[in-house]
């Protein structure tokens, strides 16, 4: 870790940027989150997910966590396709 700020009038706090950190989710919803760059997001993988804005894909990371190749906004999508098929393939999104 590297110390990235630090303020005398501020001594008790300390903020540290983290090498190799996994990108956080934003907007997270029960249902819904945005991630603004790729990477493997701590939201646990589920055959619903799928990008509904942005580029890239969507697939199950190791630990069954979730892989996001791009900045996007995923959502659960439920359908009787998807939930027959239970695909562990990628839910990508190319809006053209």
């Amino acid at each position: 870790m590297v110390l990235t700020f630090s303020e005398s009038k501020l001594d008790h706090w300390r903020l540290y940027e983290v090498a190799g950190a996994q990108p956080l989710p934003r907007d997270l919803d029960t249902d819904a989150f945005t991630v603004r760059r790729p990477g493997v997001v701590r939201v646990r993988w589920s055959p619903y997910w799928t990008v509904i804005a942005g580029r890239g894909c969507v697939r199950r990371a190791p630990g069954d966590w979730t892989l996001v190749t791009a900045p996007a906004r995923v959502a659960q999508r439920f359908s009787a396709t998807r939930g027959l098929a239970r695909a562990r393939s990628a839910r990508c999104h190319d809006p053209g």
